[in-house]
């Protein structure tokens, strides 16, 4: 089988290459003023094809093959307006679409984040941009899109609150910035934070399902990719930039954000300063003991451009410190969670005459230190703190692709090569499992071909190598390591069977390499309230996945359906024992593996009722079962869920609302809790004024009602503790 997928790989390296793609770029501006419109939605009309504008209104499509587009643009209080284009004709030109102030709908931009750039979808896809995400600031990610189509959200405090895709969790689900791994540890355990200020995202792009092979190799329920700006491209000459600063009621939460960029001829500097403080988490309860935080974050970045080249660098780092809700009953003890990150990443895109239509490096390298800390205060006043847990982890993540079109029967495609790796190292009082060297080196190739004017094929394959050495510490002294060598494929359907109707379909091998906690845990982990147990035993997860969507585009009404299924051999459970170790105190979970199968959907309706009203309608499910005798259900699966979000339009300002209903969740693994169900309701409103729609507020309420709720995927040990009560937040934007 290796053998196979070496020919195949290498044959799309060699494969020969046609006429050249470029990217078309334009200005968003204000027909009264002339001033740029940041944060504008620039779509390719009857597609998912889109992007937004940055501070200076500029924005960039991916590749488009020869033919005629529409292009709509909307922004908050503008009427919308679209312009004409034929490619290749109108490449390289000054595209300027003008908005009109006027009464204008805003609707939430749905844009693909095609690896292909080429507009075919072959699984469900979303990005959220600028402006949605200003609607949604957080504290987490996994807060800001809790709620969305198939995502729900793991929580252990508000802090590490990280997504969960359709039941899919940790190591399962690819989170990326810039397309590379982060080179932070919030997979690995429910007490990890991802290690990135929210407000740094200029946008996040979401892929459901097992398609993102080409990102990496654990991507079984998909890939949250999480788009910064740290590395500039184009940028007006002079000063820009944006700030923010957001408080919130729940935890006294008070946040400030800031970006400067300076454009020159052929380069732009920007950099970015964050400030994050939190106390603890008011519930309908009473205050929630060991849920504050506080985080400073920056970087730098460096850019250039030309012609045919663009690249550049970025320097980031932060320092974070959060509590965790263990100890609750005893006011003299808590745990805190200490990181600081230092990261550098690195891109550059060149479009040669020859072969390739473009050549891309991405390299992301990055130092985490992490300390998990118990505090304990005493008589007299002063603090006794013990490091029950240290990590030291130096990351690198590094991609080089290539895409090329019109190469026989292909149309367009990608080929590349990735390496990813680490040192990681573990030590403190209960180093519960080994450190580890980690090495994995993949090819990949992903082609598409159009087999009618109607139908398109995709291709991908990835295959990837590992070797792991484990580093072993004065707890865990296992010294042993493991090589493992996986195939990841996928083919997939994209059918219009008419211009407003899209149907794609797309079957997939993919796999995951078990983690160096679930092969070798032995002892307490404090700060995740678990005694976890490792089984070296445990074989690669290999998943046999299924996804189809289909779409409907009317002037009124967009309709989403999507369902998948994924057949899982030696699926990797973190299993409740239902009994406590006697040193610890702690539950003990061991590390089991059995097959299994998940399945499920989401259905998903957004509707334009009038000029000025617009609502989102979803549903989603999903279903997990161990494949043994019992036939027991996965643990920590969501329950059954439905939303209702809308908006209404008055030009520059703007009122919503949503409503979810959570169902209980009575089909439980053995020794987990069963949870009630609930329905939670929300306000939103917001107004934007100065030239150009520069400055804008939006205030926000969650659990409007103060609704007491359990979320079924929290990890706080006592389950008596209820979720967030009422929150009430503002948020101020100004981009200049």
């Amino acid at each position: 089988m290796y053998k196979t997928a070496l020919i195949a790989v290498f044959g799309f390296l060699i494969a020969d290459t046609g006429i050249a793609q470029q990217r078309l770029s334009g200005k968003v501006t204000d027909s009264e003023s002339g001033e740029p419109l940041a944060a504008a939605s620039v779509e390719i009309k009857d597609t998912n094809t889109g992007t937004s504008t940055d501070e200076n209104g500029i924005f960039i499509l991916p590749y488009l093959k020869e033919g005629k587009y529409t292009l709509l643009a909307r922004s908050l209080g503008y009427r919308a307006n679209q312009i004409e284009i034929t490619i290749p004709d109108d490449l390289g030109a000054s595209l300027i679409i003008e908005l009109t102030p006027a009464v204008s709908i805003l609707q939430e931009m749905t844009v693909a984040s095609s690896i292909l750039r080429s507009g075919s979808n072959y699984q469900p896809e979303r990005v959220y941009t600028s402006e949605e995400l200003s609607r949604r600031a957080d504290i987490s990610v996994g807060q800001m899109l809790d709620g969305e189509p198939g995502i729900a959200m793991r929580s252990f405090g508000v802090v590490p609150a990280r997504p969960v895709l359709r039941g899919f969790d940790g190591e399962r689900l690819l989170i990326l910035e810039n397309g590379e791994r982060m080179g932070d540890v919030s997979e690995s355990s429910v007490d990890h934070a991802i290690a990135l200020d929210p407000a740094a995202a200029e946008s996040i792009e979401v892929i459901r399902g097992p398609s993102g092979l080409l990102f990496g190799n654990n991507a079984l329920g998909g890939v949250i990719n999480l788009v910064t700006s740290d590395i500039p491209g184009d940028a007006a000459h002079g000063l820009s930039g944006n700030a923010s600063l957001q408080g919130a009621t729940m935890n006294g939460m008070v946040h400030g954000y800031s970006r400067l960029s300076y454009g020159m001829d052929n380069q732009a500097v920007t950099g970015r300063l964050s400030y994050r403080q939190a106390g603890d988490v008011q519930t309908p309860d009473g205050k929630l003991p060991g849920t504050s935080m506080s985080a400073l974050e920056g970087s730098l970045g460096w850019g250039f451009r030309s012609a045919q080249t663009r690249g550049g660098l970025a320097f980031m780092g932060m320092d974070h410190v959060y509590q965790i809700p263990e100890n609750i009953d005893d006011p003299d003890e808590h745990v805190e969670i200490r990181y600081n990150r230092q990261g550098a990443q690195a891109q550059l895109q060149h479009k040669p005459s020859g072969s390739f239509d473009a050549v891309q490096v991405r390299m992301h390298v990055s130092r985490y230190d992490h300390q998990e800390v118990e505090v304990a205060f005493l008589d007299d006043g002063s603090a006794r703190e013990d490091i029950e847990i240290a990590y030291m982890q130096w990351a690198y993540s590094a991609t080089v692709s290539a895409e090329h079109s019109n190469t026989g029967v292909f149309n367009t495609g990608t080929i590349g090569f990735n390496i990813n790796g680490r040192s990681f190292d573990i030590g403190g009082d209960e180093a519960y499992s080994p450190g580890d060297i980690t090495i994995n080196p993949a090819l990949f190739a992903l082609q598409e071909a159009s087999l009618s004017s109607r139908l398109t094929l995709q291709i991908g394959t990835r295959l990837d190598f590992r070797y792991v050495e484990t580093i072993p510490n004065e707890l865990n002294e296992i010294e042993t390591s493991r090589t493992n060598m996986d195939l990841s494929a996928a083919i997939g359907l994209n059918y219009s069977p008419a211009s407003r109707h899209e149907l794609g379909i797309q079957l997939a091998r993919s796999h995951r390499y078990p983690t160096i906690e679930e092969l070798y845990s032995d002892g307490a982990h404090l700060a995740a309230g678990a005694y976890e147990i490792g089984d070296p035993t445990l074989n690669s997860e290999r998943t046999y996945g299924m996804d189809a969507f289909s779409r409907w585009h009317f002037d009124w009404l967009s309709f989403e359906a999507a369902g998948f299924f994924s057949y899982i051999q030696n699926f990797i459970a973190f299993q409740p024992q239902g009994i406590t170790d006697p040193a610890s105190g702690l539950p003990v979970f061991r590390y089991t593996g059995d097959s299994a199968r998940l399945f499920g959907g989401e259905l998903t309706a957004f509707l334009s009722l009038s000029e000025q009203f617009s609502a989102e309608i979803g549903l989603d499910y999903v279903n997990g079962t161990r494949l043994n005798e019992s036939r027991d259900p996965l643990p920590l699966m969501p329950p059954f869920r439905s939303r209702l979000v809308f908006d209404y339009d008055f030009g520059r300002s703007f009122l919503g609302g949503n409503i979810r209903l959570i169902s209980s969740q009575s089909r439980v693994a053995p020794e987990e809790d069963t949870t009630d169900g609930y329905l939670l309701a929300g306000f939103r409103a917001g107004h934007r004024f100065g030239k150009g729609g520069i400055h804008s507020i939006v205030f926000r309420v969650d659990n409007l009602f103060n609704t007491r709720y359990r979320d079924h995927l929290s990890r706080v040990e006592d389950r008596n503790f209820p979720m967030p009560g009422r929150n009430v937040s503002l948020n101020y934007r100004w981009i200049f």
